[in-house]
C-alpha cells in the first residue's frame, strides 16, 4: 500500500493476552466450541496462523514486554529458586517505549514477571496496573491446611491482588484465593473496560495491557457460564465461552467511548493448552504436535482492522535499545530461526532452505545475514 500524506495518529492500542489457550480452541482456528465475539475479531482483521510463543508463560510474556528472546533476558522458565524473579529493572520494555513516546499506560490481570520493588509493572513502564504479581496458582494455596499452617507459623504473606500507580507504592486490594477465582476475569475486564472510558477522554494516546486469568489452574468457572449451555461439553467449553464473552466486551467498550476508527485491537495466548486427560479437563492444541511444556507450540492470534479497511495490527515490534526477538522452538522451518539479533533498523535475509524436509536432519538454528555491522548488546 502506497504511503498516505498528512499528519499521522498514534493509535490506541488495546493488547489482550489469554492463558493456555491452544490452537484448536476457537471455532475460527476449527474449535468446536463457539467463539462469535472473537471470530469477528478475526474476520474484521488478520488471522495468523505462524505466530509461534515459548511453551512457558513467563518467557512469552518477556518476549511481548521486550521485544527479546527469553534467555536473553533470564526469565526462561516459570520454576522459581534461580534468585530474583523476573525482569531486571534495567530491561526496557513497551510499556516504556510507549511512554516515552507520548502514551498513557495501564495493566489488568496478571504480571508474572518479577514480584518484587524494582520489578512490578510500575517499575517497567506502567502508569498504573490492578491484578496480581505472579501465578493465578496462588489462589488455591490457601485451601491447603500445610500453607495455613505457614503462614501462621513463619508469618508468610497470602496472596493478594494488588494494585499500584508509577512512583507509589502498591497496595493489596483484597485477596487471592478459590471465592474470587470464579469472577476474577469479569474483575479485570471491569477495570480494564473503565480504564478504555476514561483514557478515550484524555490527551493521549493510549496502551492497556489486558492479561486475562483463564485458562489456568484452579480453574473455576464463572457463574453465569458454569453449565449454563447445553451444548458446552464440559468446564474448558465454558470457559473458553466466558473468554469469548469478556473478548466482546473489551471490543463493545472501544466502540462505546468512540475510539475504534483509531485503536489497533490485539488477542492473542501465551502459550499452548494444558491437557490433563485423566482428569478428564483439556483443550486442543490443533495439529502441533508441541503442547504446555514442550516447544514446538503454536498460538493464535487476531487483530481487528481500523475502520477504513486497511489492515493495521502487527505483532513484530522492536523498540529502540532492544532488538527484534529471535524465533525458537521451530522445527517445521528452522531455517527461518535467525542465530542472534538484529538492531532495529537492520534488514533481515533468510538463507535458503535446506533441500531435505526432514526436521531431525537439521539444526534447529538457521542463519541470518543483517545489513547492519552491530550485533547484541
Amino acid at each position: 500500500m502506497a504511503a498516505q500524506k498528512g499528519p499521522t495518529t498514534q493509535p490506541n492500542i488495546v493488547y489482550i493476552l489469554c492463558d493456555n489457550v491452544g490452537w484448536g480452541e476457537f471455532s475460527c482456528y476449527g474449535g468446536s466450541i463457539p467463539t462469535p465475539r472473537i471470530d469477528k475479531l478475526a474476520s474484521e482483521g488478520i488471522r495468523f496462523n505462524n505466530y509461534t510463543v515459548e511453551a512457558q508463560r513467563t518467557p512469552t510474556r518477556t518476549a511481548i514486554m521486550t521485544g527479546r528472546q527469553s534467555v536473553r533476558c533470564g526469565t526462561y522458565t516459570v520454576v522459581p529458586g534461580h534468585g530474583k524473579l523476573g525482569l531486571t529493572p534495567w530491561e526496557y520494555t513497551i510499556a516504556e517505549l510507549l511512554s516515552d513516546a507520548g502514551y498513557a499506560t495501564s495493566l489488568y490481570g496478571k504480571w508474572h514477571l518479577g514480584d518484587s520493588e524494582g520489578r512490578l509493572p510500575s517499575d517497567q513502564g506502567f502508569d498504573e496496573w490492578w491484578g496480581y504479581r505472579n501465578s493465578v496458582d496462588e489462589a488455591g494455596y490457601a485451601s491447603y491446611a500445610l500453607f495455613r499452617a505457614l503462614t501462621k507459623a513463619k508469618g508468610i504473606e497470602t496472596p493478594k491482588i494488588w494494585e499500584g500507580k508509577k512512583g507509589q507504592k502498591p497496595t493489596a486490594v483484597r485477596e487471592l484465593d478459590l471465592e474470587v477465582r470464579p469472577v476474577l476475569d469479569e474483575l479485570i475486564v471491569e477495570k480494564a473496560t473503565d480504564y478504555i472510558q476514561r483514557a478515550a477522554k484524555g490527551d493521549k494516546p493510549f496502551f492497556t495491557y489486558i492479561a486475562l486469568s483463564q485458562i489456568h489452574p484452579p480453574e473455576k468457572a464463572h457463574p453465569a457460564f458454569d453449565q449454563t449451555d447445553p451444548s458446552r461439553l464440559g468446564l474448558n467449553a465454558d470457559l473458553i465461552a466466558e473468554m469469548d464473552y469478556r473478548v466482546g466486551q473489551i471490543v463493545d467498550s472501544v466502540e462505546k467511548a468512540g475510539i475504534a476508527d483509531k485503536t489497533m485491537i490485539v488477542f492473542c495466548s501465551d502459550n499452548a493448552s494444558l491437557c490433563v486427560p485423566s482428569s478428564g479437563f483439556g483443550g486442543s492444541n490443533g495439529p502441533w504436535r508441541g503442547d504446555f511444556f514442550t516447544p514446538p507450540t503454536k498460538a493464535r492470534c487476531a487483530s481487528r482492522r481500523w475502520s477504513d479497511g486497511r489492515a493495521k495490527c502487527r505483532l513484530e515490534w522492536s523498540p529502540r535499545r532492544c532488538y527484534r526477538p529471535t524465533i525458537g522452538t521451530r522445527r517445521s522451518r528452522p531455517w527461518l530461526a535467525p542465530q542472534t539479533r538484529c538492531p532495529p533498523t537492520a534488514r533481515w535475509t533468510v538463507s535458503t532452505p535446506p533441500s531435505s524436509c526432514s526436521a531431525r536432519a537439521r539444526p534447529l538454528a538457521g542463519r541470518l545475514s543483517c545489513s547492519s555491522g552491530r550485533m547484541g548488546r
